[in-house]
């Protein structure tokens, strides 16, 4: 088993990967849909793609090799990922109330004991990050496309190149980066686009009577209803 390199153990009952952790070849493993609190023996193996979906995982600090982490629906308020090689991350549906950049490696810089706050930490710029269905207040991190739907704070600012952030209650959308914004059903009664890059932008489906200063900035004004 030590030269195992790829292993599904989804849609089982598992609590514990301890059984796992000498697996030094392992690249590819997905443990979704079991009854994980906790998948510490396996942070520091040189995993490329984890699919540890529909779980109970609380924190995950580690993950020097990882390529793509699908962590969807699990109760996650704190993820640091050391890996300088991530292209995709979906983390939708947890409890990260933040995302940053941290230009020193979390290995290097913080030990296990020295946790700092709760949000999710990148040491790179993936190609997709997914943070729908999060409490999420601050982004403060570079990616090439940032799915953020149902963001439930009225301003964002963020560095990437696609911002999608639909049925979302923004106010403000702040970015030199931003080439295309999909902020359809945004519930918002006006909504300020700053993005002075933008190519693209999806505003359906929000009742939109006017833009302005289009060559600027878009700026946008509901439909006010009769009975508000």
């Amino acid at each position: 088993m030590k030269n195992l390199r790829i292993l599904d153990l989804s849609m089982n009952q598992i609590q514990s990967l301890r059984c796992l952790k000498d697996l030094n070849q392992l690249v590819k493993l997905n443990v979704s849909r079991n009854q994980l609190k906790s998948i510490d023996d396996i942070l520091f193996l040189d995993i490329e793609d984890l699919n540890a979906s529909w779980n109970q995982i609380e924190w995950i600090h580690g993950l020097n090799n990882a390529k793509t982490l699908n962590l969807e629906h699990n109760e996650l308020k704190k993820l640091e990922c050391s890996s300088k090689r991530l292209q995709y991350v979906n983390i939708s549906r947890n409890q990260l109330t933040s995302g940053h950049e941290k230009l020193q490696s979390i290995a290097e810089s913080q030990s296990e004991h020295e946790i700092q706050e709760e949000g999710l930490t990148l040491v790179c710029k993936p190609n997709f990050v997914n943070l729908s269905f999060n409490p999420i207040k601050i982004v403060d991190f570079k990616a090439a496309v940032l799915k953020i739907d149902q963001y439930a704070f009225k301003e964002i600012s963020a560095d990437v190149d696609v911002l999608i952030a639909r049925w979302s209650k923004l106010r403000l959308v702040e970015s030199n980066t931003i080439k295309n914004l999909n902020i359809q059903g945004c519930t918002s009664k006006v909504i300020d686009v700053q993005c002075p890059k933008l190519e693209y932008v999806d505003m359906s489906l929000s009742k939109i009577v006017q833009i302005t200063n289009l060559s600027e900035k878009v700026f946008i004004q509901k439909e006010v209803q009769a009975n508000q």
